[in-house]
């Protein structure tokens, strides 16, 4: 889980080491024209969380995506919270993600 720049790195290390995550949950870290590797996160679940009152393009970028990847089949939930302006998100979606994570937990660790 990261947030703005985060969320790029969440998306980053998430298709880098798609097989380390049980799930990943960007928060405000979707621009539209980027290549966010999605055959690499086929299996990884995902949270996509912005603002409503964040940059107009980003939040159409982060919906777009959203429906994009459950077009694809994959395990994807939206949350954009409204009125939520960049700084703002965090309170209300952080939540949401750890219950997110709760519900998509891998098998045993290796040690």
């Amino acid at each position: 889980m990261g947030h703005s720049m985060g969320g790029f790195g969440t998306w980053w290390l998430g298709q880098k080491y798609a097989d380390t995550w049980a799930a990943i949950a960007p928060m405000s870290g979707v621009l539209p024209d980027v290549d966010y590797q999605l055959p690499r996160l086929t299996n990884v679940p995902v949270q996509i969380s912005i603002g409503g009152a964040e940059t107009p393009a980003w939040v159409d970028a982060s919906r777009a995506l959203a429906e994009t990847m459950k077009a694809k089949g994959m395990t994807v939930a939206y949350v954009e919270p409204a009125g939520a302006t960049h700084g703002g998100m965090i309170e209300p979606t952080t939540p949401q993600a750890l219950e997110f994570f709760a519900t998509h937990v891998r098998g045993a660790r290796r040690k």
